[in-house]
């Protein structure tokens, strides 16, 4: 097991006279191919180095005795909107893809049942059947064992595709009867997947506490108004799409679609509309 990487707050060193730390998730998943997305997960999860840097210009410009108390405020929040800020933003187009490259990865995962078998299918019916005519005891003790399950029964429940409260059994054990048969079927891609979505949702969260923190230290609590400050040191993904099984760039300046180099499509990522492109630059 990897050595987890990284420290548990936003901040080196929190205030302890001030509001609780903001926290931070710990990189558990070793080392990475370099420019693979789970290296790019990797960086947004360790990039304590952000907020470091903007409390040491702080004290820094402080100590000087160079600024104003408004000054002081000013070049802060500069610093912040030009140097650290548009790294964050960046992380954001760089989740977004991630979230997209997951995405894709669990619809190959999708459950295959052979519905062509008509005594298969009605076998599995009916011992389904018979599950939901028990009492409730009995039929959570036999669906919460779940790698003991019977097959049959265990497609049965995750075909019928019905909330879990429809058929009086517990969401969570469905899920891991779904997981079962996934990782039956697709074996390691199944924990793959599952270690990219965890991956996602550290960065993600991490990116998103040292945003809010870098607005607290500058005092811009509205954060349209903050990335409107950041916006122009920010550097734009390319926003593409598929035409056919070619792949485009959106160019929002001419607007048109044309088609994108190798670099544009290496690091570009895809948005099904305008609404999806802001929400991924600004939040």
């Amino acid at each position: 097991m990897a050595m987890p990487q990284g420290r548990v707050s936003v901040r080196k060193n929190p205030n302890p006279n001030g509001p609780a730390p903001r926290r931070t998730h710990l990189w558990s998943f070793g080392d990475q191919q370099p420019g693979t997305t789970m290296a790019k997960l990797k960086d947004i999860v360790l990039a304590s180095d952000l907020i470091d840097r903007l409390e040491n210009e702080s004290s820094e410009a402080r100590a000087s005795n160079k600024f104003t108390e408004d000054g002081l405020r000013d070049h802060v929040l500069n610093f912040a909107a030009t140097k650290v800020a548009p790294a964050l933003y960046r992380n954001r187009q760089k989740l977004a893809a991630a979230k997209q490259e997951a995405a894709a990865q669990r619809e190959k995962l999708a459950l295959k049942v052979d519905k062509s078998d008509s005594y298969a299918f009605a076998r599995r019916q009916r011992k389904l059947d018979l599950l939901l005519q028990m009492s409730e005891k009995d039929r959570h003790a036999v669906v919460e064992r779940v790698d003991a399950l019977d097959p049959d029964l265990a497609i049965a429940i995750v075909e019928l595709d019905v909330p879990a409260q429809m058929l009086g059994l517990s969401a969570a054990v469905c899920n891991l009867i779904k997981e079962r048969l996934l990782r039956e079927q697709h074996g390691e891609a199944v924990d793959r997947l599952a270690e990219l979505e965890t991956a996602i949702k550290a960065a993600e969260e991490n990116n998103e506490a040292r945003l809010a923190e870098v607005m607290q230290m500058t005092g811009v609590y509205d954060p349209a108004k903050f990335a409107e400050l950041a916006k122009p040191h920010v550097q734009e993904a390319p926003w593409l799409r598929k035409y056919g099984d070619v792949v485009h760039v959106v160019d929002l300046d001419s607007r048109i679609a044309r088609v994108a180099t190798p670099e544009e499509a290496a690091s570009g990522v895809y948005y099904k509309d305008f609404a999806e492109y802001q929400r991924a630059r600004t939040g």
